[in-house]
């Protein structure tokens, strides 16, 4: 048997199987939240304090920890996976029984409207 075939053979069998994986890193993010009393707020990846309560809500302030994400491309061109921290909905809204209201990414928590509270800009869920 010639050498010809077989090299040839596993020219395109390494062509096929070949996979590259790229790493992101994303920077860790804070936000203020206003909440009514009676909902509550959990993160992937972070945590969740409250600051103070201001009638019937109250403010949280949410962090978003730095988290590293990236993509596997089969061939260096077609996308098979996707995973990235500022996409994802690592923020959860939670009602007063612990069924999720929504979710949120953080490109979503920053195109939300933004108001001032006593010289605090926060982003309010209602």
């Amino acid at each position: 048997m010639s050498p010809i075939p077989l090299i040839t053979y596993t020219i395109i069998l390494c062509s096929l199987t070949a996979c590259l994986h790229t790493e992101d890193g994303f920077e860790a993010r804070d936000f203020l939240v206003q909440i009514p009393h009676e909902t509550s707020l959990s993160v992937t990846a972070g945590k969740v304090e409250v600051e103070r309560s201001l009638g019937d809500s109250k403010i949280c302030l949410v962090r978003f920890d730095a988290v590293n994400g990236g993509k596997t491309l089969l061939f260096g061109k077609i996308q098979t996976r996707e995973s990235n921290g500022y996409t994802a909905g690592r923020l959860k809204w939670m009602n007063e029984t612990g069924q999720e209201i929504r979710r949120f990414s953080i490109d979503e928590l920053q195109a939300l409207p933004r108001v001032t509270i006593d010289s605090l800009t926060v982003v309010v869920l209602e």
